[in-house]
């Protein structure tokens, strides 16, 4: 199984820079400051055609999430996201980023089986509702640590649907605080669906996450990504280092700033991640 490095981002300057740090995924969507939600059409073939272009093997990988907020869909909300996962497919994208659940908290099936049947060809990615689902009476908690028998369950509903991957925290606030249920996840999937490992990973971290889970791939957002200011950045593409000088009379910062992947930071983790998985299986 290929390891995955994966970078979460919303914006063009990022994917070229998420290319140039080494990334070998990308999960775009919009919005990230409320965990993300649809990206445009517009976006997506952009995105795939940078990828494709750059030479090297990158997947794009779409988030389809019609608003922040639960992973409990009603049926208009359901023919939106039908809706755009067929035109993320006629846009060239390698995968999908889905995941719904029940009133009682539980991996929606239907949906999950109809989101396949639409993204038939495409890899299909159960994000982080994953980490919210309801085991045995107890949504997942900081905490907690759950025992194999649960979580293999929870895994062999993703497999029976056809997820490719699973994007995951190990049901915690942060993967490294769930490092003992990644590792469980991982070895309820038995090869057969991708375990990524999302929430607070970066190059700090990214060692014990990885040896201590023996996770397939790991997903980073906040952690390889600068603040850029208008004001002090010339915005020439490609080029976020040369400082110029404005005004600083303005209406407000968030007006003129931004977090843009910082390629060098990507480049740092990739190493980082890649020597853990070198010593994991050495171990």
């Amino acid at each position: 199984m290929i390891n995955t490095i994966e970078i979460c981002l919303s914006d063009i300057q990022s994917v070229i820079e998420a290319i140039k740090g080494g990334a070998t995924s990308l999960e775009i969507c919009s919005n990230r400051i409320e965990g993300g939600i649809t990206p445009s059409i517009g976006f997506v073939e952009e995105c795939v055609r940078l990828c494709k272009s750059s030479g090297h093997e990158v997947e794009v990988n779409v988030l389809v999430r019609p608003r922040a907020g639960n992973f409990l869909y009603q049926p208009t909300e359901l023919t939106v996201i039908y809706k755009d996962v067929l035109a993320i497919k006629n846009a060239g994208a390698k995968g999908i980023v889905f995941g719904a659940l029940t009133s009682d908290g539980s991996i929606d099936i239907d949906v999950m089986q109809e989101v396949r049947r639409l993204s038939l060809g495409m890899q299909l990615t159960f994000h982080r509702a994953f980490d919210v689902q309801k085991f045995s009476g107890h949504i997942g908690s900081v905490f907690e640590s759950f025992s194999p028998h649960v979580l293999q369950s929870a895994v062999d509903s993703l497999i029976r649907v056809g997820c490719d991957r699973v994007l995951t925290s190990g049901c915690s606030s942060s993967a490294l605080k769930g490092v003992i249920n990644l590792a469980k996840i991982v070895q309820a999937s038995k090869g057969l669906i991708k375990v990524v490992a999302a929430a607070g990973v970066n190059a700090s971290n990214v060692n014990s996450i990885i040896l201590g889970s023996g996770v397939h791939g790991i997903h980073a957002g906040s952690s390889v990504t600068v603040t850029v200011d208008f004001r002090t950045t010339n915005q020439s593409e490609g080029d976020c280092n040369n400082s110029t000088k404005q005004s600083n009379d303005t209406p407000s910062d968030d007006m003129f700033t931004w977090q843009c992947v910082n390629s060098d930071m990507v480049q740092d983790l990739r190493l980082k991640a890649e020597n853990a998985w070198i010593s994991y299986n050495c171990s």
